[in-house]
């Protein structure tokens, strides 16, 4: 994914400066936060996280519709599909959700595709950004209607 931070306030980067010079090395020490075990098991939750073929059927449509737009000149290939779906069944399990929704897709689109799209020179010009593009595809393409169809497994 990606995902823009912007720059720090001015206080902060001072922070961060201060910091280092106090740290007096490049060196830095992390603290552990998860260990393997652990991690590998919040991997395998997300596999177990279902997808319905509705909600996986939205989600080629909606990197599909990447391809075809007038904007782009390069859309997103499977990968793309692969990585909404790798997000959206994450953001199901951290909802508490052993199903994914089609809101989780909507909520993890343009993080996961924007930067996998190559937009036409003419649009660069006009201050297009490829979130953009996300967004109108997202309003373009119909989502499966919340039946239990897309919480069965």
């Amino acid at each position: 994914i990606r995902a823009r931070l912007g720059y720090p306030k001015p206080d902060a980067e001072w922070e961060m400066l201060r910091r280092r010079a106090e740290r007096g090395t490049d060196e830095v020490e992390l603290d552990v936060v998860v260990d393997r075990e652990t991690l590998m098991g919040m991997q395998k939750v997300v596999e177990e996280i279902h997808v319905s073929e509705p909600v996986g059927k939205y989600i080629v449509q909606l990197v599909a519709a990447t391809r075809s737009s007038g904007r782009v000149r390069v859309g997103s290939s499977p990968r793309g599909s692969l990585a909404v779906m790798k997000l959206a069944r994450a953001r199901a399990a951290l909802s508490g959700r052993g199903f994914v929704l089609p809101d989780d897709v909507q909520d993890v689109a343009v993080p996961a595709l924007a930067h996998r799209l190559i937009l036409r020179p003419e649009f660069w010009a006009q201050d297009l950004s490829e979130e953009r593009v996300i967004e109108e595809v997202l309003e373009q393409v119909p989502s499966p209607p919340a039946t239990p169809s897309v919480h069965a497994p």
